[in-house]
């Protein structure tokens, strides 16, 4: 009987109890409930046999390793023992302490101390090497020193946003950690849901003092200028449009320097967010994100950008709606913005990252803003967790050659797909070097439109006009003159004319022709019955 009552009091003091109770059960639970909840949900931690939690008592080393080998459902039938002088295989919990160990999670040693204190640098070492996080090891508190051998770890964690330090700057890392904020910490490590945001309220000056140096002025191929944000490890949050095509280019930080873009990391037309990789590594702060569904409609917000160049321009506004367009979560705002905003940072007043700006409706009655919620950087979260050297960018094409626009939005050497995409409809008819449009409007009068291809590549626009037999032969010059009144506005004064309409040609006609682009404006009457007329624009590329 004895035995079994002092077996029962060891069950209870190293806190591997016998019945689970949820979270908001625990009488004792006051703070992070939710995070206990989740944690209990996943059959990772329980409570006391006495519906108790005691939050306020020291997590043990013991019960972190229960902790982690549940987390990560470590094999415990096939553990080598790991040669603790005081963990015996009759311990409770060896065989997660074992688990553990073997897996690098908790270091070797001669002992254990399974019932000390674990620290806050412990647990750093357990949740980023257990979970395999991956982040920023360059992040700086004021105790944690170079020659600590769990800097990186503690650097890691808070890039992960899963510690924030103290407000002194410190971070702690010998102190002992409750059971209650050990479970915050996994619960954050485990859902971003439970990962804290600002909750003091900065004025703007505050935010730009927290912010300035991670909005950068970017510099696209020699011609495009826009913003960008620092968010990783030389890693900077824009919009897909400011590095359209990129080739090259060059970030300019608020102190002057500069630094050569590496690459596209990823990108998204329809988000119109980009990630670029600068070639060295640079850190900030740690930027904090609050999501879409958690703003209100009203608030203040502070946008910092590069509007026309202009470095790290500041403006505040207000929320003024939300908005799903095309699918995409975007914040409509009053803080004004302009050509080069283009991938700049809005911030709430709490200084967290809400959105990236990305575009302006000129009005003159209403400030029509809009930026891309942080929601839309879901997807891309894993790149926020990898080393700079771990970021690969991708391949650098040359780029396309500028095709010129020269009639119905389409480009001589476009190939018949892409001019099926420009006019936007499908064709009446095709052949193999042939498409056909019919009854189509063309400069407001019904036509049919033949394009002929070679190799593939648009040589040639025909363009019949409709109705031209109906039109008197008064009505046939007045439209023909009318219609080059608009051609030359749009091509120029023509190369020659022909207004003689008994000229020697066998066809009655009258035409005017352009060298370049190759090209003839004709009223035609075919043959000497006068039967069929039609006026033809004929624009054919010089291939040679």
């Amino acid at each position: 009987m004895k035995k079994f009552v002092a077996l029962f009091l060891l069950i209870i003091l190293v806190a591997l109890p016998l019945q689970t109770f949820a979270a908001n059960k625990f009488s004792d639970v006051k703070t992070y409930i939710n995070e206990i909840n989740f944690l209990v949900n996943e059959e990772i931690i329980n409570g006391y046999p006495d519906g108790t939690f005691r939050p306020t008592e020291f997590v043990t080393k013991k019960q972190i390793a229960v902790m982690m080998s549940r987390t990560l459902k470590l094999d415990l039938n096939n553990v080598t023992d790991p040669g603790f002088k005081d963990v015996s295989k009759s311990n409770s919990a060896y065989r997660e302490i074992a688990a553990v160990v073997n897996a690098g999670i908790m270091p070797k040693g001669t002992n254990f101390n399974p019932g000390s204190p674990g620290t806050r640098e412990m647990m750093a070492r357990a949740i980023v090497i257990g979970l395999n996080l991956q982040g920023d090891t360059s992040i700086k508190f004021n105790d944690v020193y170079l020659n600590n051998p769990n800097k990186s770890y503690i650097s890691i964690l808070a890039d992960n946003n899963i510690t924030t330090g103290y407000e002194d700057g410190t971070f702690k890392p010998f102190s002992s950690l409750t059971r209650a904020h050990f479970s915050a910490f996994l619960a954050r490590a485990l859902n971003d849901s439970f990962k804290p945001i600002n909750d003091k309220t900065l004025t703007t000056q505050e935010i730009v003092k927290m912010h300035d140096s991670r909005i950068f002025l970017l510099e696209i191929n020699n011609v495009t200028l826009g913003s960008g944000i620092l968010i990783g490890n030389g890693l900077i949050l824009t919009n897909q449009h400011v590095i359209n095509d990129f080739q090259f280019g060059t970030a300019f930080s608020i102190d002057d320097k500069k630094y050569e873009i590496a690459g596209i990391v990823e990108s998204d037309e329809l988000k119109d967010l980009a990630l670029i990789k600068l070639k060295e590594n640079i850190t900030a702060s740690k930027v904090t994100f609050k999501r879409y569904e958690d703003l209100k409609k009203g608030e203040k917000v502070v946008a910092i950008g590069n509007p026309l160049g202009l470095q790290n321009t500041v403006s505040e506004g207000i929320i003024s709606s939300f908005r799903d367009i095309e699918g995409i979560s975007t914040i409509q705002h009053t803080a004004q913005m302009t050509f080069g905003s283009s991938g700049g940072g809005l911030f709430d007043t709490k200084g967290n990252l809400i959105g990236v700006t990305t575009s302006v409706e000129e009005n003159e009655t209403a400030d029509l803003n809009f930026s891309v919620s942080i929601n839309e950087l879901d997807s891309w979260k894993s790149f926020l967790k990898l080393s700079h050297s771990q970021l690969k960018v991708q391949p650098i094409f040359p780029p396309k050659p500028v095709l010129e626009v020269i009639y119905r939005n389409v480009a001589f050497g476009m190939s018949p797909k892409e001019v099926i995409e420009a006019e936007g409809s499908i064709p009446s008819d095709s052949t193999s070097d042939s498409i056909y449009y019919y009854g189509v409007s063309d400069h407001s009068i019904e036509a049919d439109v033949y394009y002929t291809f070679k190799d593939n590549k648009l040589y040639s626009i025909s363009t019949y006009y409709l109705g031209f037999e109906t039109l008197s032969h008064s009505d046939k010059e007045e439209f023909f003159f009318d219609m080059l009144d608009v051609l030359e506005y749009e091509y120029g004064e023509a190369d020659y004319y022909d207004f003689d309409w008994n000229n020697d040609i066998k066809d009655y006609s009258i035409a005017t022709y352009w060298n370049y682009p190759l090209m003839s404006w004709n009223a035609i009457i075919p043959d000497s019955d006068l039967e069929n007329p039609y006026a033809v624009l004929v624009i054919e590329n010089d291939m040679e």
